[in-house]
């Protein structure tokens, strides 16, 4: 609250004036959490799942997962560099395509839940090659 007097003379005596305002600061911006850093955790599978930010966005996504398929199983490791933007609600999506087979993604999607935690989904192709398949589980982080 910001109190402050003025003193006028009105035509006789000193009339005393009080206006009062009421304002608020915004927070200044070192104040608010960067989301900026590394963000490891797993996922419900028990296995890795980390990514990097940078000025609001994921930057580099990693994962590995076993992708079952109808007669075997394979294990995917999953490593991007990404210019992947964070939304104003702290959420996020994208979708990986392998370079050497187009059948083959990763989509990630994911909401910064608290200044150190994260949580998502994540869904794993293996479209082309002996060993077709696909996985979808959750994944939580925390920020290291």
């Amino acid at each position: 609250m910001f109190a402050s007097t003025i003193l006028r003379r009105i035509g006789g005596p000193l009339v005393s004036l009080v206006l009062l305002a009421s304002f608020s600061l915004a927070p200044a911006a070192s104040a608010v959490a960067s989301r900026d850093g590394r963000w490891e955790g797993t996922n419900a599978l028990a296995e890795p799942f980390r990514f990097n930010v940078n000025n609001e966005q994921v930057v580099f996504v990693y994962t590995h997962v076993r992708i079952n398929g109808s007669a075997c199983s394979i294990h995917v490791t999953w490593r991007a560099r990404v210019t992947v933007h964070i939304r104003d609600d702290g959420t996020f999506r994208a979708k990986f395509v392998s370079t050497m087979h187009h059948d083959n993604t990763l989509t990630v999607a994911g909401r910064f839940t608290a200044p150190r935690r994260a949580s998502g989904t994540l869904r794993a192709v293996e479209g082309e090659g002996s060993c077709q398949g696909s996985v979808q589980t959750t994944w939580k982080v925390t920020k290291q």
